[in-house]
């Protein structure tokens, strides 16, 4: 740049600013005390821009980010954990905003954009959001330990009539309708004692002999010394679980995460086998 304009810019910058950046002495032009710490501050500043661009670049890449997950409890278990940590293997810059939700509370998330992503029973009856399916699950009956169901491998539609039982509530999701609308189809109708929104909740009840409860296997923990999980018929419904999304809504990540899972799920199919 010519002299003259570079005089008349850092002039122009000096008023702007209200304090000089150079005095001129002797014929030489040296920084001023408030121009030296001036300079300090904006080689700074201009770092911190060129670092702003490349880590926006990075976030429109899917290379880094922040990705909020919601998801019902007993996937994180399943092959959320598995897939968050194979995940920041390849994408270390990544963080995760995890969530447990009720499956309602999920999709109120997702439509107020709190949430990037959820995970939970499908189908889901809103046009607003995209599915991708991850898994299959079969229901089966949790009865108490002591009781005589618990000797079987699989119990009839005909013993399951008029039981006992631990059901959800409807309020929190399609599951409990799900469920009921299989029973009805092969004519069985149970008798609710009590009601609950927790998986745990509804194990804890079954464990002290308030009744039994129908849940996936996703939901049934592997173990437990109080209650024992049978086989429904063959011709019980299986539930699908998997991600859900606006599809207004377009995140670099959710596409990489996605593929995350799937390797997750294929992992752990081969692990148990």
């Amino acid at each position: 740049m010519e002299p003259q304009p570079l005089n008349f810019q850092i002039k122009q910058l000096e008023r702007e600013i209200g304090f000089s950046l150079l005095s001129h002495r002797e014929n030489r032009t040296h920084l001023t005390s408030a121009g030296i710490a001036f300079l300090a501050d904006v080689e700074d500043l201009l770092a911190a821009a060129d670092h702003a661009v490349e880590h926006g670049a990075q976030v429109a890449r899917g290379e880094s980010g922040l990705l909020r997950v919601g998801y019902v409890s007993p996937l994180i278990n399943a092959f959320l954990a598995p897939a968050i940590k194979h995940f920041r293997t390849e994408l270390p810059d990544v963080t995760f905003s995890l969530h447990t939700l009720r499956p309602d509370e999920l999709e109120h998330g997702l439509n107020r954009q709190d949430l990037d992503l959820g995970f939970t029973l499908l189908p889901v009856p809103d046009d607003n959001f995209e599915a991708l399916a991850v898994s299959h699950a079969r229901p089966v009956v949790a009865v108490p330990a002591d009781s005589a169901l618990a000797e079987r491998e699989h119990v009839s539609w005909a013993e399951l009539n008029g039981r006992d039982a631990i059901s959800f509530e409807h309020h929190a999701s399609g599951y409990q309708r799900n469920m009921d609308a299989m029973l009805t189809e092969r004519g069985v109708r149970l008798r609710t004692v009590q009601r609950t929104d927790s998986a745990e909740t509804a194990l804890a009840l079954v464990g002290v002999g308030l009744g039994i409860a129908l849940l996936h296997l996703w939901i049934a923990p592997e173990r437990r010394s109080d209650v024992v999980f049978v086989g429904l018929p063959d011709d019980a419904d299986e539930a699908e679980f998997g991600a859900i999304w606006r599809r207004d809504d377009v995140h670099p990540l959710r596409g990489r995460f996605l593929e995350a899972v799937a390797h997750a799920k294929s992992e752990g199919l081969q692990a148990k086998e």
